[in-house]
């Protein structure tokens, strides 16, 4: 597995909510008892017939770069959103670049692709 972190600056830490290490609760979902809220939008997500395969958080540090990558297949949905990202005023502080197109991170706002 290739690694897409690159080890000049920074830290990427990622967080899987519903990881086969998690136990299953009383409905057959798998998820992890550390994220309630999280695990809650999961759940709501899947009874309203969202065909959810994995779900997580990543925390990203200021100066981190991520190496481009790409998934197995392009025949999945990702949603993005960012929660705690600094302010400024051009929007360059927190990029992510999707093929050839470059958005910008606000708090409170979904990028998804």
């Amino acid at each position: 597995q290739e690694c897409i972190h690159s080890h000049r600056g920074g830290q990427w830490s990622r967080f899987e909510i519903n990881a086969l290490w998690h136990s299953t609760d009383s409905g057959g979902i798998r998820c992890a008892v550390e994220s309630p809220r999280a695990c809650s939008l999961f759940r709501k997500l899947q009874r309203i017939g969202m065909p959810l395969i994995r779900a997580g958080y990543s925390s990203v540090s200021a100066g981190t770069w991520l190496k481009p990558h790409y998934g197995t297949t392009n025949a999945q949905l990702k949603w993005h959103l960012g929660l705690s990202v600094p302010a400024s005023p051009q929007k360059e502080c927190a990029t992510l670049r999707v093929a050839n197109v470059t958005h910008a991170w606000e708090d409170g706002k979904l990028l998804f692709f």
